[in-house]
């Protein structure tokens, strides 16, 4: 055979193989995540893959939850975010009044209405625009419920209705453990938050009316501070910073005895208290079923992702039942997608919570949520808020002037 006859078929090979690389190749996703968020995706990207064996994922995170939104909000405005991003609850309602993320009930997506229907109704209500658009699908939503130490409770003769009924029962209570040197809460502030968020009437933002006007010098607000100041000034919360050592030391010695706070808080509550805590917890609704979300986090499709019908296929299954079930199991993250529910691991009981089937009561919470109109500046009337509370309970001004303010300075930044 002629050198030019073995260089002939020499390129013919190398071009079929060429050409055979490029049928196998594989399409790449990428998703945007904040740190220990993106760990929870890693951990289920595999059973995604094995299900799409064309199809590869690139997990791009590492950021702390508050650099992640800065540094995506940039991203995104310039057209080059990734394929898929995660997008934190008290975010996502700016979003839904944008156009740099997809409207997720048009094509190639299918979120439809009935689809939607198995979501926690407050988390879908935070992601739909006043246009009827909706630009992210769920991940989690942990309901606002009151852990408390059954063995103290029992001990001072208070039941667990006396933390529940009414806000007035639940400060008897305190009263009571305050006489044996102990403290219902930690912090006044929670008791406010719980208020606001789990009383907003039907259609209404947590912080904004229909219309957009801030209502937070409403009579909602004013009985959140009152309640707030009047723990502080009966001397009911113990006022340790939150997440310091002394923290989980006074929950794991029960001078703390409940924390109103996210679902979430089950795992971290057994790792940092331990086996002090086995079978001393319980879980309840808080003070006047005022249940709210706690939190939780969303995926999103970006207008300028390159690879959208794929995208999809990413968020239905990382929102599937089985997989929200296995980063439960993980995480302790409440599914969003409430046919989760159905699984196992939400109807078992739980020894370190006395054999009390806690996950039921999540749900409880989860279902009787009421949704919230979206609002626009979610975050700056929050910070503003939470403002105004610290002057009320650390330099004693005067409630309805702290909120009238506040009002002032929130119609004041919007306007801008």
């Amino acid at each position: 055979m002629s050198k030019a006859v073995i260089g002939i078929t020499a390129a013919l090979v190398a071009g079929v193989a060429a050409m055979g690389i490029a049928q196998t190749a594989k399409k790449t996703i990428t998703i945007a995540s904040w740190a220990g968020n993106d760990k929870l995706i890693e951990g289920v990207v595999p059973g995604f893959l094995k299900d799409n064996p064309g199809l590869d994922v690139k997990v791009v995170g590492g950021s702390a939850y508050g650099d992640y939104h800065p540094g995506l909000n940039n991203r995104l405005n310039a057209g080059n975010a990734e394929d898929v991003v995660s997008i934190g609850g008290q975010f996502v309602s700016d979003y839904a009044e944008g156009t740099l993320l997809d409207d997720l009930r048009m094509a190639p997506y299918a979120f439809s209405s009935a689809a939607r229907r198995n979501y926690v109704a407050s988390q879908i209500a935070a992601a739909t625009g006043s246009k009827g658009n909706v630009v992210a699908v769920p991940n989690d939503a942990p309901p606002q419920v009151t852990y408390y130490r059954r063995d103290i409770l029992d001990k001072a003769g208070i039941k667990i209705e006396d933390l529940t009924s009414s806000w007035e029962s639940y400060f008897a209570a305190g009263a009571k453990l305050k006489a044996q040197g102990l403290f219902i809460t930690n912090g006044a502030s929670d008791i406010a938050a719980t208020v606001i968020r789990g009383s907003v009437p039907a259609g209404q933002g947590l912080y904004f009316d229909r219309a957009g006007r801030p209502t937070v010098d409403s009579a909602r607000f004013v009985r959140a501070f009152t309640l707030a100041k009047q723990a502080r000034d009966q001397g009911l919360d113990s006022r340790i910073g939150e997440w310091s050592p002394e923290w989980f030391g006074a929950f794991k010695s029960g001078k703390v005895v409940t924390v109103s706070i996210g679902s979430w808080f089950e795992n971290i509550l057994m790792d940092n208290v331990g086996k002090d805590g086995d079978g001393k917890w319980g879980v309840a609704l808080s003070p006047e079923k005022q249940s709210s979300i706690n939190g939780g986090a969303f995926f999103s499709i970006p207008a300028a992702s390159k690879n959208k019908p794929e995208a999809w296929k990413l968020i239905q299954y990382l929102t599937s039942p089985k997989v929200q079930a296995e980063v439960f199991k993980q995480s302790g993250n409440f599914p969003a997608n409430l046919t989760a529910l159905n699984e196992p691991v939400f109807n078992e009981p739980s020894s370190y919570f006395g054999g009390q089937k806690i996950r039921q009561v999540y749900a409880q919470a989860a279902k009787t949520t009421a949704p919230l109109l979206p609002s626009k500046n979610f975050a700056l009337a929050e910070s503003i808020v939470n403002d105004a509370l610290k002057q009320v309970l650390e330099q004693g001004k005067d409630i309805k002037t702290a909120l009238a303010e506040a009002k002032a300075l929130i119609e004041r930044r919007i306007s801008r």
